[in-house]
């Protein structure tokens, strides 16, 4: 695992420890196709994810519009992006769940465990952001 790499695992433990059997949350090192079976009957999805970029955090809920998401014409074995398990969804289930996306700065991405200090407080800032937003998805359902 490389340290603040982790910070999706780190807060998908924490939520689901808070919300039990209320939530599912799938602890992934990375998104896979197979998964697409798991959330066909998910109404709403967040994915978490570490990020390098200068943001400190960001939400951000996944707009495809009316048109349908087209895959990549180049085929990554390695990468698979939410757009794409939206994409699947509809067009093997016919699904369109409401779909977020929380990206949370990490800084060191050295192999390692644990976060560093900066990504673990940029995580409990990013966790009580989504605690709100999922009560409230669990109150309007």
């Amino acid at each position: 695992m490389r340290k603040d790499d982790g910070i999706g695992l780190w807060l998908g433990s924490r939520l689901r420890l808070k919300f039990k059997q209320k939530v599912r949350v799938y602890l992934l090192h990375q998104l896979v196709p197979e998964i697409v079976e798991e959330l066909k009957e998910a109404d709403h999805i967040i994915f978490i994810d570490a990020s390098s970029s200068n943001e400190e955090w960001s939400l951000r809920r996944l707009s495809l519009g009316e048109e349908e998401f087209q895959p990549p014409l180049n085929c990554d074995f390695h990468t698979f992006y939410p757009e794409e398990l939206a994409y699947l969804l509809k067009r093997l289930y016919g699904k369109k769940p409401e779909i977020w996306i929380l990206s949370v700065k990490g800084e060191n991405f050295s192999f390692g465990a644990g976060l560093s200090l900066n990504a673990r407080r940029l995580a409990k800032e990013a966790e009580n952001l989504l605690e709100g937003l999922i009560r409230v998805k669990l109150k309007d359902a």
